[in-house]
């Protein structure tokens, strides 16, 4: 069943999905599936979805050296717009999309080469998809920003604020998710912590120019109570994982009925 059963009804109308999963059962507002007995589910059935984020689901081809979306097909701007379409837009026409412009992880473990070629497929994506998706009024385009250091990170996320994106999200982070220091300086310019430190994003960060070019900021793949509070006092607009949703809602510990 989907997850979205398990949030309070006011949280069920906005949702992150992947174009790797099937998403068939998010659209599915019956109260027919999960434990009628649970105190936890709507009895009325989930609220409709109003707003859409779509990632183009890069992490379960991120060790191809070709882009390919599980259920077949080659992952560029245009089909992944048809992928939407299909399989979202079809099925509420109502919402509004955020959707991330095709990317290409980039990690440590590539050589210089590969590098350069994710580089490449990430920039010409983005460039095509920003033309592609102005054509719908209900769509806001989302730049995804990659790199292994800071300065790979900045010059991407100069590269996307020239053409002119609005909303930009950093990934690749999941592997350095048990290294705060790392992390927080790649994207925001943030020195080793140290107890009682004054945070302060660098201007020059790439986060620091999202906030000083007045654009929206999303993380990919770290949303832990801990990366929660994080991101939070940062000022970042928005990000997903997993951890919440299904670890903390479906064992409930995070939400809770109130019983008063």
């Amino acid at each position: 069943m989907s997850v979205l059963r398990l949030l309070p009804g006011n949280m069920q109308k906005r949702a992150l999905m992947s174009l790797s999963y099937d998403e068939s059962i998010h659209y599915d507002t019956t109260c027919e599936d999960g434990d009628k007995n649970s105190p936890f589910l709507s009895k009325t059935g989930m609220a409709k979805l109003e707003e859409v984020f779509v990632d183009c689901g890069a992490f379960h081809y991120s060790k191809l050296s070709t882009p390919k979306f599980l259920n077949g097909g080659f992952v560029r701007s245009s089909t992944t717009i048809d992928e939407w379409k299909k399989r979202h837009m079809s099925r509420n026409i109502d919402a509004q999309y955020l959707i991330c412009s095709p990317d290409h992880i980039i990690h440590s473990d590539l050589s210089e080469e590969e590098v350069i070629a994710r580089r490449e497929f990430t920039r010409i994506s983005a460039k095509s998809f920003l033309q592609l998706t102005s054509k719908f009024d209900n769509v806001t385009p989302i730049a995804v920003v990659h790199g292994r250091n800071i300065e790979e990170r900045t010059s991407e996320t100069e590269f996307m604020i020239g053409l002119g994106y609005k909303y930009i999200a950093f990934g690749g982070l999941v592997p350095l998710a048990r290294d705060p220091k790392k992390v927080l300086h790649q994207i925001a310019g943030i020195e080793p912590l140290a107890e009682g430190d004054n945070l302060i994003i660098k201007p020059e960060s790439p986060l620091g120019m999202l906030k000083k070019n007045g654009i929206k900021s999303h993380m990919f793949g770290l949303n832990s109570p801990e990366w929660y509070r994080w991101w939070k006092r940062l000022g970042v607009d928005s990000f997903d994982g997993s951890k919440l949703s299904q670890e903390g809602a479906a064992n409930g510990i995070i939400w809770k009925v109130n019983q008063s």
